[in-house]
């Protein structure tokens, strides 16, 4: 029996005495079928959810900061943002 020529990935050249490996099918690939699942159906008739009521939040209490900077805008409307910051920083007290 003559060996078969096995040709290698990158070569060009045929390779003649190179064993092949040779295995015996033990079982077929069978690929599966995805399906969807089936809801499951009941008698029971449906109940509505539970719809959660939203709690009122309190009100935040402002910023103090801001208030001073709203301030301190009010009285220089001239003024820019950021030269209103630096004013603010220097009369600002906790």
């Amino acid at each position: 029996m003559e060996t078969p020529i096995v040709k290698r990935k990158y070569t060009r050249k045929a390779i003649r005495n190179e064993p092949v490996d040779v295995m015996p099918v033990v079982d077929e690939i069978v690929k599966r079928k995805y399906t969807r699942k089936n809801k499951a159906i009941s008698n029971e008739p449906e109940v509505a959810p539970v719809v959660d009521v939203p709690v009122p939040q309190k009100e935040r209490k402002p910023n103090a900061w801001l208030i001073h900077t709203k301030k301190i805008r009010d009285e220089n409307p001239n003024m820019s943002y950021k030269d209103i910051l630096v004013l603010a920083r220097e009369s600002y007290k906790k």
